[in-house]
């Protein structure tokens, strides 16, 4: 049975309690980053799009240091709305799903450079197969099941479940270069760069279209 002493503590408490949703203010929920935002930050490399193809490639930066590679907003799979019937490991004699890791040293992992392609992907509204780059000297780690049982998320679902594969940097080496210095030397976008271009490249495209009219 509770002492005067102990209910009076109890109704004080009870006082300076306040509910989880009244202690959190209106502007922190409307502001607060779906899990995405807050672990990844995205960088874009534009290195392998030409006049004639967009290959924009997102890379999501992990607070882990992994790196998620993803097809970007501005590629032509994503910004023709093309459908995707099949996702292709096999590069180059090289199936990178048979490809296995173990130990902290990712013993087994696949070493990429830059142009390295981690696969091709085909669509169902032509012929032509689009090699993904994995933009970064770096090991691959795994590559993502879910778009090889659902290719369709590489497009719907690009800055969530639907990534192509995960990288380790090599940057990260003992002798290597910090991650900072790396993202300079590839000229690597930010997500604010990076819709400036999409801008820059919309409008290019609506000149040349009124250009052959």
């Amino acid at each position: 049975m509770k002492s005067d002493h102990d209910k009076e503590i109890a109704a004080q408490i009870e006082k300076l309690t306040v509910p989880i949703i009244d202690s959190v203010s209106v502007e922190e929920i409307e502001n607060f980053k779906p899990y995405y935002e807050r672990y990844y930050e995205n960088k874009y490399c534009t290195a392998f799009t030409s006049k004639t193809e967009n290959n924009d490639i997102l890379l999501r930066f992990h607070s882990n240091r992994l790196v998620l590679v993803s097809i970007a907003e501005g590629h032509d799979i994503i910004r023709l709305k093309k459908t995707i019937e099949k996702i292709s490991f096999d590069v180059q004699g090289t199936n990178m799903l048979e490809i296995k890791i173990s130990g902290k040293k990712k013993a087994g992992a696949k070493k990429l450079k830059k142009d390295s392609i981690l696969c091709y992907i085909k669509c169902k509204e032509d012929d032509k197969e689009y090699p993904i780059y994995a933009c970064l000297p770096a090991s691959l780690i795994e590559v993502n099941q879910l778009v090889i049982n659902e290719p369709q998320l590489a497009v719907s679902s690009n800055k969530e479940l639907g990534y192509i594969a995960v990288l380790f940097p090599q940057c990260f080496g003992p002798k290597a270069e910090s991650m900072d210095k790396m993202i300079a030397k590839l000229d690597f976008l930010t997500e604010d760069q990076y819709k400036k271009y999409l801008d820059s490249s919309t409008s290019n495209i609506i000149e040349s279209g009124k250009a052959n009219e």
